[in-house]
């Protein structure tokens, strides 16, 4: 799995470890996440303790929970989350809408390859949102892949994400001024 690809590689260059130092770590199983998902709160909200929760997109943790305030101050998504292709149902819709647009041509506006993307892109905007409840929330949002520099992808996230967007400078000063200027903002 990708999700265990990207910790061990944060394993062999120690970023893992250095995150172990400051925050609790939960990480996403198949199996149990009602309870890890209350441990991490309770390490939140019991023990006023910072932590970490990888989960993977579509998976348990991702659907239908929401990390307001402080459950959720970054999201970090790594890649993009496309679909299986081999998956039949894919297959066949996407057949569906190809068979569609021959016989319509262009008064069928959706192609076969937006609706591949949509499904992506889907579950990019359901975890920014997991995180952003309400007017007076805030959190960190890294969308980590070269082809977020592309413009048909950054037009499938929201508008007021796009706004914010940064592709150069210094990330770690960002977030760094982000997170000041938020800590200021509750004293």
């Amino acid at each position: 799995m990708y999700k265990d690809q990207i910790i061990q590689f944060w394993k062999s260059i120690n970023i893992f470890q250095e995150f172990e130092k400051i925050k609790e770590i939960f990480i996403e199983q198949k199996e149990s996440s009602e309870e890890l998902l209350n441990k991490y709160r309770d390490t939140i909200h019991i023990k006023k303790k910072g932590a970490l929760l990888f989960c993977v997109f579509g998976g348990k943790l991702s659907e239908g929970i929401n990390f307001k305030d402080e459950l959720g101050r970054a999201v970090i998504t790594i890649g993009l989350p496309f679909p299986n292709t081999n998956n039949l149902e894919i297959k066949l819709q996407m057949a569906h809408i190809d068979k569609m647009k021959n016989k319509y041509g262009n008064n069928f506006r959706l192609s076969s390859s937006s609706y591949y993307e949509s499904l992506c892109f889907k579950l990019i905007n359901q975890a920014i949102g997991r995180s952003i409840r309400h007017i007076n929330d805030y959190a960190v949002i890294l969308l980590i892949d070269f082809r977020y520099g592309e413009a048909k992808y950054i037009s499938q996230i929201p508008k007021w994400i796009q706004k914010s967007i940064k592709t150069s400078g210094s990330i770690l000063e960002e977030i760094t001024n982000f997170f000041k200027f938020h800590s200021k903002e509750k004293l």
